[in-house]
């Protein structure tokens, strides 16, 4: 299935290289999203009938008031998704609203906003992208500290280590993020995969 989106999404960026959409806009794009997503900016673009603003206030529930700001966010992971199939200059504007996005839902939202932890992530893997690898591991610790037990943010961190060379560090992390997420299939098929 993935592999199938990673297609998709490169056949819709060869298409439109030099259109850049802040929003995502086709079924495609909001497919490589979270559903708040789509939810979010329907209302925003087309006004909100009774199904959109029954499923608006399940996802304002569900993840609290930082909801509101929610569409900065799912721009920031739109470019993100654009960004890993373009090159530059192209790349690094993606990577710009990327992070442009997400510091606006972090000022903005409250601090226990529960996406906390996926928000600093998303920055993370644009630091990556942007050869900064430094920054991507404080995003990561940080969204440890917001949730240890939040799997991606470990997993991502031992992509960075092993990329490092730093076989030891990347296991370490791994099994770190086991001990607080015992159940973790992403943890452990990983730690599986390199030891």
């Amino acid at each position: 299935m993935k592999r199938i989106q990673h297609i998709m999404i490169g056949a819709l960026t060869v298409i439109s290289l030099e259109a850049h959409a802040d929003y995502p806009q086709t079924d495609l794009d909001f497919m490589l999203l979270p559903p708040y997503c789509k939810i979010k900016l329907a209302a925003a673009e087309h006004g909100a009938d009774a199904e959109i603003l029954r499923q608006q206030e399940y996802w304002a529930r569900k993840l609290g008031e930082g909801y509101g700001h929610i569409h900065h966010y799912c721009e920031g992971l739109h470019a993100l998704n654009r960004a890993y199939y373009l090159k530059e200059p192209f790349k690094s504007r993606e990577l710009k609203t990327t992070i442009g996005g997400v510091n606006y839902v972090l000022k903005n939202a409250q601090k226990n906003f529960s996406l906390m932890p996926d928000l600093h992530t998303t920055k993370a893997q644009a630091y990556v992208l942007m050869n900064q690898p430094q920054d991507a591991i404080n995003e990561l610790n940080i969204a440890i500290e917001k949730n240890p037990k939040y799997s991606p943010a470990y997993y991502h961190l031992s992509r960075i280590y092993l990329d490092q060379k730093k076989k030891t560090e990347a296991i370490e992390i791994l099994k770190q993020g086991i001990s607080h997420n015992p159940e973790s299939k992403l943890l452990t098929k990983k730690l599986d995969k390199i030891k």
